[in-house]
């Protein structure tokens, strides 16, 4: 029985209406570029302006999974071309002009794009348009490139909304995975960097308002890594653009010449693990930091070696490239706090298969983002990984955190000597950045701190002492 897209459409349709009354609301002021609901306030120096601003909200964003997972022999979903979508997932978002005068043609500095990092888009439905009649007009002028849509710079008055229902082949991660990026009008900060960090600023309260009158803030998380490099590189170059690079720790000095640094918050850190490798855990699995190096020492190959109760499942470890996070891993978990140890190196390509040739070694593979390791080591079986604990902790069900020689990731046990922990700092360019200068000192005031703990990322202005230690 072939189920095709039209079929689907009616379906697309009411999850659509169905969702009209998520929460969970971000902001595209003036080309921000966020996950699900962003935590910054940005002072408004003149208030008497009033901003024009997109607003989006990732309603859903999620496989369309079958059961049992063979069904796909029996139903099949093909895109209008009738083309077979392989590994189906639905988005929909919604998107409106939340400003109090309208956004015209001429306001649109760059086009508005929404993607999906790990999916293909096949089909866009532009749906529950508020008027009506501008479905029709946005569905004019939608383009597809690859794993994004391109939204037509349409004139939208002034409360104007529409959502759009998209068909992938892949994807399906978490909403704050879908990027959305755009530039109505004014000039733009780029807060680059850690991913753990950059979803500390999707999660806590709030949104985004003015910080000056031609000023926005994107975020755009990557890596420390990369983020820091990115600064450098406009640094040497003498570009104008306004940047803060997040890092999960201090930097090497090599990469931060002509850079000033803040200490923001800390990010405790945590080893996740398949629920199939416990599934009678009601609580963290115990292992000790010798066990994990065992592990990704390649000693231990499969779980019932390290404890009886754990299933007889091969261990497959799902790591991090180059980032913060690993370098934290590798420093204070499988190094002893001073000099790191490697991880280990990667036996598989894919995060699928064990595909080196000849690889007799433990199963490793990596990926680039906190989202990524989560989503993948959750449907792998024997997976084990590790994450920022907050990110670790909203994974659900799927996932069983690690309690390291019997510690948590909390401030009391990170007080107490849970090592796999660091500092966030913000890089900037040093004496020549006011707008970075001004946004970095927002993000550690007191006014800022409440949001900060409630994300699960205690602020260095209320631990001083702490953050201080590394």
């Amino acid at each position: 029985m072939a189920v095709v897209a039209a079929v689907f459409g009616d379906l697309f349709t009411e999850l659509g209406r169905s969702l009209l009354s998520s929460s969970g609301l971000v902001f595209l002021v003036l080309g921000v570029v966020v996950p699900v609901v962003a935590n910054v306030y940005i002072r408004n120096r003149e208030k008497s302006r009033q901003r024009k601003k997109l607003l989006y909200n990732v309603l859903l964003n999620s496989r369309l999974g079958l059961d049992p997972p063979d069904a796909g022999d029996v139903v099949r979903l093909n895109d209008r071309n009738d083309k077979l979508i392989d590994n189906p997932s639905l988005a929909v978002v919604r998107i409106t002009n939340d400003s109090d005068s309208d956004i015209t043609e001429a306001d649109y500095r760059a086009e508005t794009r929404i993607q999906f990092p790990d999916g293909a888009v096949r089909t866009v439905d532009v749906t529950d348009a508020h008027p009506a009649e501008l479905g029709e007009l946005i569905s004019e002028g939608i383009r597809i490139d690859r794993d994004a849509v391109i939204l037509p710079s349409r004139h939208l008055n002034a409360g104007e909304r529409f959502k759009l229902l998209i068909l992938l082949s892949g994807g399906g991660g978490r909403a704050e995975d879908v990027k959305v990026t755009g530039l109505i009008r004014g000039g733009e900060l780029v807060v680059a960097g850690s991913s753990a960090f950059a979803t500390a600023a999707a999660q806590a309260d709030g949104s985004y308002s003015t910080y000056c009158r031609s000023a926005t803030v994107r975020v755009a998380p990557s890596n420390s890594q990369q983020g820091l490099l990115d600064l450098r590189d406009g640094i040497a170059a003498k570009s104008k653009e306004h940047r803060v690079a997040m890092a999960d720790g201090l930097a090497d000095p090599s990469v931060t010449a002509g850079m000033a640094e803040r200490a923001i918050a800390i990010v405790a850190y945590t080893i996740v693990v398949n629920r199939k490798v416990f599934p009678g855990a009601t609580g963290p699995v115990r292992l000790t930091t010798t066990q994990v190096r065992a592990i990704f020492g390649g000693r231990q190959r499969t779980w019932r070696d390290i404890d009886p109760r754990f299933a007889a499942l091969p261990v497959k470890i799902v790591a991090r490239g180059q980032s913060g996070s690993r370098n934290a891993f590798e420093r204070y978990v499988l190094g002893d706090g001073t000099k790191p140890s490697s991880q280990g190196p990667r036996t598989s390509t894919n995060c699928v298969d064990q595909d080196y040739a000849g690889s007799d070694q433990t199963f490793l593979c990596e990926e680039s983002s906190t989202g990524a390791v989560l989503d993948r080591a959750s449907r792998l079986d024997g997976a084990i990984g590790y994450a920022d604990a907050p990110d670790a902790a909203r994974a659900g069900g799927t996932l069983l955190t690690v309690a390291l020689d019997g510690r948590g990731s909390g401030l009391v046990d990170i007080g107490g000597g849970y090592p796999f922990w660091t500092v966030e700092h913000a890089y900037f360019r040093a004496g020549g950045d006011p707008l970075a200068v001004d946004f970095v000192d927002y993000l550690t005031g007191r006014t800022q701190e409440p949001a900060l703990q409630n994300a699960g990322y205690p602020p260095c202005s209320a631990n001083q002492q702490l953050c201080g230690s590394r």
